[in-house]
């Protein structure tokens, strides 16, 4: 399951451009027999993923991709209710016995230096603190650029959701699954 905001809802992208079909389709090339759910919500905050665990687990996922945070930032919400709601997040998920795979999130320099600081460390902090594995930054090599993003210069265009999946996800996503 990829669970999250709308960056993995797809929004302004058709369905099939988005990261978890993308993902889907590059992992069946792999010869993994996998089925990616997209549970991307637009607009999603962590608070919204506390609200919404109980749903992703009655799905009964082998897998969670969890990216979510990235509203909580654009809209300045404090660094440590980001960080309890994503703790409380996975630790509901790996409480479950589920795997959790989470899509790091960085700050805009437009909230501050120190509230850059304390955000950019959350994630890295609740991957070594729960043992997951993490991409230290789902838009590497996307955010700020142009063309591959929407119009709206936040989400990415499937340029950069194909990006994001070949260089961002699979070289850690796939080695992990062939361990699973």
């Amino acid at each position: 399951i990829a669970f999250g905001d709308s960056l993995t809802a797809g929004y302004g992208v058709d369905l099939s451009e988005s990261y978890p079909y993308l993902l889907e389709k590059r992992l069946k090339e792999e010869k993994l027999n996998v089925k990616v759910i997209n549970m991307g919500v637009s607009g999603e905050t962590t608070q919204g993923g506390v609200d919404r665990v109980a749903f992703v687990l009655e799905q009964e996922p082998d897998v969670v991709l969890l990216g979510l945070g990235a509203n909580d930032m654009l809209r300045s919400l404090p660094p440590s209710m980001v960080r309890a709601n994503l703790d409380s997040i996975i630790k509901s998920l790996v409480d479950a016995n589920k795997k959790v795979v989470l899509l790091g999130m960085k700050s805009s320099i437009t909230n501050g230096s120190a509230y850059r600081q304390e955000f950019d460390t959350i994630y890295e902090d609740l991957a070594q603190k729960y043992k997951l594995t993490l991409v230290p930054f789902f838009l590497e090599g996307v955010a700020l650029r142009p063309s591959l993003n929407t119009n709206d210069g936040i989400h990415p265009n499937k340029a950069g959701y194909e990006k994001i999946v070949d260089e961002n996800i699979m070289p850690i996503l796939l080695p992990y699954l062939k361990k699973l």
